[in-house]
């Protein structure tokens, strides 16, 4: 660590990076970027004016920022593209120098623990992944450090591994000091090595990381692997964690859940010993406009006019938009939006944005309502929902599960199905299967409990005659919702409409979003004029009963009641996908 400076000394040494003038440069907009990229250099501004005061707890250290960016430019020789030497560009400069330069102010430690990078496809995260991979083992002051690279398969991993190899073997310097072996990349003057590994967790048992780099992260769907990784950095000093990744498909995954904690952080919501210890830097196009107007395309290309020609870019644009398919691909990886447009999804993660609100259940009390169930299998997940049509025009959504212990335990959903349990949003039975009594015995508590009217419960009569004589039994009025295109294709239009505007509200149940987020569209082709809607899983485990219990819900209150949409519609990825898909 440098020795402290008077806070003018200090400045005028911050603001000579490279990072600094690229966060002025965001922020004044001489340099285009995304909201989320900017918000990002004014976090940093923000802070290193925060850090003049001796109260602050963290420090810039403007020789320990600088240390990988000269490392990667002293030994590092491009393997890709016609460039003689490694020049590290403007956004590279501010998250490196951002990532190394903050230090705790007592001990000199590190102060990040994990950073986000997401950027479009094409802008050089091959070289940070090598470049921190090989600092790392040999530059970072930690003697016997394992860094290790995440991937989804062993193709990727190897490629990951062959990479670093080639960027070593084409440095005079780096190949003398590295050994780069089948089993992976030794650094023997501090007996420190770089390995990779796929999606198993049980290969980290005993792993003692003080590097991990994961590689498109996006294609996850499991948080163990991750959980796994923070445990094997407990016992290292300053241990980090890097995502490198473009955006993806997977709206329910890590990734995700990553993203919308960068949202909180730069908004300035997160738990502060959270945020002190999370870097992120997210470039994205921002609007389906934008899409059209390539002057805005740097947002989430950073590297756009360097690592990646405008024109190409533009070229390659056009033809993507000529296939449904080409053109979702595109749209995620080089406008960097989240999707799973390429599977026909019934939402987007856009749409899903819209329907996070929240209201006091107490206001429901005595309301009129109506039910919907969906029994699936018995050994499998049922759902039952409750659809309340709100003042505002609005509907909430009230939904409960029950799945079998024995059916969780295989892990088969990779979800995190402890906690759902932990908050009410699952029972989970410790019979081998859900009974078709669970159902009845919620809806007459729930009933009970908030003084409700449900008007009417609808379902699939099939296998399940005796639950609706017990309904029946119970004083409820239950209606046949038959499961094909004809009943099931007004319903869905509907519920789409509603979220495309706000118009779903579900407590930010996390639940209903994954049933949601799991829904494939499923058009019936015999009548190709109207092409009608039904809804499929994206996936064997990729359940949908949530979703099917509130279907049954709303196709029930449709046959008395005739809601409003709140607003105009807004156009989504989804749109456009279906409407060049049409043409």
């Amino acid at each position: 660590m440098s020795a402290p400076c008077s806070p003018d000394t200090y400045l005028d040494a911050i603001y000579q990076l490279r990072g600094w003038r690229y966060a002025q440069a965001v922020v004044s907009g001489e340099t285009m970027a995304c909201g989320k990229a900017r918000m990002a250099c004014e976090r940093f501004i923000r802070e290193v004016h925060q850090s003049q005061s001796p109260l602050y707890q963290w420090r810039f250290d403007v020789e320990l920022a600088t240390r990988p960016g000269r490392f990667m430019e002293g030994f590092f020789v491009p393997t890709k593209g016609d460039y003689d030497r490694m020049q590290l560009l403007p956004w590279q400069c501010f998250c490196e120098e951002n990532i190394y330069g903050w230090v705790d102010r007592e001990t000199g430690l590190r102060r990040f623990r994990e950073a986000l990078i997401c950027v479009g496809r094409g802008n050089g995260k091959s070289t940070l992944i090598g470049g921190n991979a090989t600092f790392g083992v040999s530059k970072d002051n930690e003697r016997g450090a394992e860094v290790g690279l995440f991937a989804n398969s062993k193709g990727q991993a190897s490629e990951m591994l062959d990479e670093i190899g080639a960027q070593i073997a084409d440095s005079p310097v780096l190949a003398k000091r590295f050994k780069v072996l089948k089993s992976g990349i030794l650094y023997e003057e501090t007996h420190s090595r770089i390995r990779t590994f796929a999606t198993n967790p049980k290969r980290l048992a005993g792993l003692n990381l003080h590097l991990a780099i994961f590689d498109e992260i996006y294609e996850y769907r499991s948080y163990k692997l991750l959980t796994q990784v923070r445990m094997s950095h407990i016992k290292r000093r300053q241990p980090l964690t890097f995502y490198i990744s473009t955006k993806g498909t997977v709206l329910d995954g890590p990734l995700m859940r990553l993203y919308k904690l960068a949202q909180q952080v730069l908004a300035g919501h997160a738990n502060p010993m959270v945020a002190d210890r999370f870097f992120c830097f997210i470039c994205e196009q921002e609007s389906v406009e934008e899409f059209e107007q390539p002057d805005t395309w740097i947002k989430a290309n950073p590297s756009l006019g360097v690592l990646i020609d405008k024109r190409d870019l533009f070229e390659a644009w056009q033809r993507a938009k000529e296939s449904p398919e080409e053109r979702a691909e595109f749209i995620t990886k080089q406008f960097n939006v989240f999707s799973n447009a390429s599977e026909m999804p019934f939402v987007t993660d856009d749409v899903l944005n819209r329907n996070r609100d929240s209201i006091a259940l107490e206001i429901l009390r005595g309301r009129t309502c109506y039910a919907g169930y969906d029994l699936s299998l018995r050994e499998d997940f049922t759902s039952v929902c409750l659809l309340f049509p709100l003042d505002d025009g609005r509907f909430f959504c009230l939904s409960h599960s029950f799945v079998p212990r024995r059916k969780l335990e295989l892990e088969q959903e990779e979800i995190d199905w402890r906690t759902w349990e932990q908050n009410g949003l699952l029972t989970v039975v410790e019979r081998d299967y859900v009974d078709k009594s669970d159902v009845e015995a919620w809806l007459t508590k729930v009933r009970s409990e908030m003084d409700l009217r449900v008007v009417k419960v609808g379902g699939d009569p099939a296998q399940a005659s005796q639950l609706v004589k017990d309904l029946e039994a119970k004083g409820f009025q239950c209606e046949s919702v038959r499961q094909g295109a004809l009943t099931l294709n007004e319903p869905m239009h509907d519920i789409h409409e509603k979220l495309l505007v706000g118009g779903l509200v579900t407590n930010d149940n996390p639940v209903m979003y994954w049933y949601l987020t799991n829904v494939k569209l499923r058009e019936d082709m015999r009548d190709k004029e109207k092409r009608n809607w039904m809804p499929t899983r994206q996936g064997d485990f990729r359940k949908i009963d949530g979703f099917a219990a509130m279907l049954n819900a709303w196709t029930v209150m449709m046959r008395d009641y005739s809601p409003t949409i709140p607003q105009k519609a807004q156009v989504t990825v989804y749109d456009l996908l279906r409407r060049a898909s049409n043409e």
